[in-house]
């Protein structure tokens, strides 16, 4: 890892999140060039589209700091909170087999007086995620209600075993001011991810 960026990483009840933000530290690195603000600029497209939804008058509403969200009535809720004093509000699916491949999961992950805006962590969260992913990585910029600018990152990663299956990550990364960024994890069985409810319910999230 560069020593310029240092990365937040979330951790659930034993099972890893993902990567959820990533910022500059004061320590500076000359063999490193860092890109242009033009260059960072997401140029995808959501695939598939994606936009903000109401919730559910079958799902329950959630209402956190700075943000609300809708979820399924069966999902369980839980609020983690990392060493660092950071919270991660988590949504799980019921699970019909205890293994990770099954796991459909949102989590919200709080990023106070963040270093960098959306546009540059998303650009340091696609160059991580890039590394031996040959499916490649989509980067884009979209509307979100309560967020000054939003940015959606989606790819998936080979989970390793026999079975040959693949993790479905999406990351809505909101920057709600100039001193907090939300970000909206949904992750889940690439297979099967778009016929879930993941896409929906991370498309009801709100910044507040």
């Amino acid at each position: 890892m560069s020593g310029r960026r240092s990365c937040i990483v979330a951790v659930t009840t034993a099972f890893l999140v993902t990567v959820a933000a990533c910022s500059s530290s004061d320590e500076p690195e000359e063999e490193n060039v860092k890109p242009s603000q033009s260059q960072m600029q997401p140029t995808g497209t959501p695939t598939p589209p994606v936009t903000p939804a109401a919730i559910s008058s079958q799902w329950r509403t959630v209402e956190g700091p700075d943000f609300t969200i809708g979820v399924p009535g069966v999902f369980e809720e839980e609020i983690v909170t990392a060493d660092n004093g950071t919270k991660a509000y988590v949504f799980d699916a019921p699970r019909t087999k205890d293994d990770d491949n099954s796991l459909e999961r949102v989590a919200i992950l709080r990023d106070e007086k963040p270093k960098q805006d959306v546009i540059q962590q998303s650009f340091v969260l696609e160059e991580m995620q890039s590394v031996d992913n040959e499916a490649g990585v989509e980067r884009s910029e979209v509307t979100w209600p309560g967020a000054e600018k939003a940015v959606l990152v989606q790819w998936t990663n080979p989970v390793g075993g026999a079975d040959g299956k693949r993790r479905e990550t999406w990351q809505l990364m909101a920057q709600i001011s100039p001193d907090l960024i939300l970000n909206v994890v949904a992750l889940g069985d690439a297979d099967t991810f778009d016929d879930s409810e993941l896409p929906t319910i991370l498309a009801t999230f709100k910044g507040a």
